[in-house]
């Protein structure tokens, strides 16, 4: 729900700090009050599940897995 305050700014953080890690991402309106943020990842799998645990934390966000 980006209508929580910080929400936005702190996935910015996060993807700041892994900047080698992400390619690219995507930001999509799906409804008023949800959007949906794709990043696609490559490199060190430590890093990447580093990256993966600091998104989880943030209990503001739900979490689809991917393939």
């Amino acid at each position: 729900d980006h209508h929580y305050t910080g929400v936005m700014e702190s996935l910015a953080e996060i993807q700041h700090s892994f900047r080698n890690e992400i390619n690219t991402s995507m930001h999509i309106h799906m409804t008023d009050k949800y959007c949906m943020e794709i990043v696609v990842v490559n490199g060190d799998i430590a890093e990447i599940r580093d990256l993966t645990e600091r998104i989880i934390r943030n209990s503001r966000m739900m979490l689809i897995p991917g393939v």
